[in-house]
């Protein structure tokens, strides 16, 4: 199986810049290239914390993109599981060099399973190679994973005043913090990963 980033997204933020002043009560523009770069920095932490597959050297993220993926050998007979989940849309898929019409698979989008169709009913995949473009990931994003984000934002703002979990603050034009982990390996805290979890991709890779 291989993955390849056919489309980047050309943003991986998961909230703007506007949303995360609103969310911190702050105003003004004094401070917003460092807001901008934390909320870069959760989004992108959020993605690695949701364990979204890398595809090539791209930094992963929730947002859409489109990916070409190829299964070889092992996809005989199994429902295709593709590395990402939230699929919107198939673009292609060509099994052994040919094209399936759309009627010739089915999609659940949210868990990123392909199924192959004979006509309404469920088939085997029986191709040596599969190659499958779709797109996964948000082009809206969510409400609650949109929370999340924020008040991951809202904890890493005020982390050099309160945050026992700092390991070390450096300040370098536009700042960072460096955390301790968590107890359980997260950097975030419970409430944050409890909104997080419906978009993390199980452990099967």
């Amino acid at each position: 199986m291989s993955l390849v980033l056919t489309t980047l997204a050309p943003d991986r933020t998961l909230v703007t810049l506007a949303e995360a002043k609103a969310y911190l009560g702050l105003t003004g523009e004094t401070e917003d290239v460092a807001i901008a770069a934390t909320v870069a920095r959760v989004s992108d932490a959020i993605a690695r914390e949701c364990r979204v597959p890398m595809a090539g050297a791209a930094v992963p993220t929730l947002r859409a993109e489109t990916l070409t993926e190829t299964f070889r050998g092992s996809c005989r007979g199994a429902d295709l599981l593709l590395s990402r989940r939230f699929v919107s849309s198939i673009t292609s898929v060509v099994e052994d060099g040919e094209a399936l019409p759309g009627t010739g698979y089915e999609l659940n989008g949210p868990a990123g399973l392909l199924s192959r169709l004979d006509g309404d009913d469920s088939t085997s995949w029986l191709g040596g190679k599969v190659v499958v473009v779709y797109v996964a990931g948000f082009a809206t994003v969510p409400d609650d994973l949109k929370l999340g984000s924020l008040m991951a934002i809202r904890d890493q703002w005020s982390a050099a005043g309160r945050e026992p979990l700092v390991r070390r603050e450096t300040v370098e034009g536009v700042g960072s913090l460096e955390f301790f982990n968590s107890r359980d390996g997260s950097v975030f805290s419970g409430e944050v990963r409890a909104l997080l979890e419906p978009y993390m991709t199980p452990a099967r890779w």
